[in-house]
């Protein structure tokens, strides 16, 4: 495999938990997924962690944060007055396997203003390897708030940062996503 660049670094954002919630794990649900969130969907989000030569890297910490569907986050600080799901946690972490794969069950997020723009609906994800850490966005592929979103617009590589959603029937998707961390 050629050399690929490396997946683009987005803004940490204001709503990363901390702490962590102690019972996350990758399905980013309390028990069970029939909450108010659920009515845009569930996302199954799947991918690789690779180094830019394509080797995986296994045993990456992937931990991901995002709004639920209402575009609310659950965190104190999040002053949006959209309804929270009470089964929704909002964070989730996953090991990289041999094959650098992770996996994770959520909803779609939905879009909010954060008091200048509308931010387009993202996944927060920060990726740690042996020897480097990313923080980016996912973003998911045709999505109209995309032209305005200034996160989006500002990377360098914006179509590195997109994925498309693939239906799976039942108000379900999945979305496949390959990060690439610096350094073969």
């Amino acid at each position: 495999m050629d050399l690929v660049a490396p997946t683009p670094h987005v803004v940490l954002g204001p709503f990363y938990p901390v702490p962590p919630p102690e019972d996350a794990g990758a399905d980013l649900f309390r028990g069970r997924c029939a909450g108010g969130d659920t009515v845009s969907g569930l996302v199954v989000i799947t991918g690789r962690v690779l180094r830019t030569n394509g080797n995986p890297i296994r045993d990456a910490l992937v931990e991901i944060w995002q709004a639920n569907a209402a575009g609310r986050y659950v965190h104190v600080r999040d002053t949006n007055t959209a309804p929270l799901d009470p089964d929704f946690l909002g964070y989730g972490r996953d090991r990289t396997g041999a094959d650098g794969r992770y996996r994770f069950l959520t909803v779609l997020p939905g879009p909010y203003h954060d008091g200048q723009e509308w931010r387009a609906p993202h996944v927060h994800f920060q990726v740690t390897g042996p020897s480097d850490r990313l923080i980016t966005q996912l973003f998911f592929a045709n999505e109209p708030l995309h032209r305005t979103d200034a996160w989006f617009q500002r990377s360098r590589r914006p179509h590195m940062l997109e994925a498309p959603l693939t239906p799976t029937g039942d108000r379900a998707s999945t979305v496949t996503w390959d990060i690439f961390l610096g350094g073969a």
